[in-house]
């Protein structure tokens, strides 16, 4: 989903694809096209690493044209995640809306010099 294809709905505070998936910072942002239909869904799909979920629940607060969405939660049950959240209805036939999210905190690993996120595989509207 993150091939070179999709290289424009990338916003800020996100790393270098890296087997298929991306890396997020504490913030970043996204651009897709906005719902084409009353009822259509924000889907998001990704991963909370061990180090992340050890460190205890993590919240995902995230906005779409900066409306805030229900905030969700990430812990030991979910992670690998998959949330769907509903679309504000004036945000249908958009051309292209930003999706933006922050979380509660990072995490570093030993070799690598970034502050992680999660890593994510999947942001549509469908």
């Amino acid at each position: 989903m993150w091939a070179s294809l999709f290289k424009d709905q990338v916003g800020e505070g996100w790393y270098g694809i890296e087997g298929g998936y991306r890396w997020s910072a504490r913030h970043a942002i996204v651009y897709l096209p906005g719902p084409s239909g009353f009822g259509q869904k924000l889907y998001i799909h990704g991963f909370a690493p061990e180090q992340q979920i050890k460190a205890g629940p993590l919240h995902i607060a995230l906005t779409v044209d900066g409306e805030p969405l229900t905030v969700k939660t990430i812990d030991g049950s979910n992670a690998e995640f998959h949330f769907e959240y509903a679309m504000p209805d004036d945000l249908e036939g958009k051309p292209k809306v930003e999706v933006a999210f922050t979380l509660d905190r990072t995490i570093r690993v030993p070799t690598d010099y970034r502050d992680l996120g999660l890593t994510f595989g999947e942001f549509s509207v469908r």
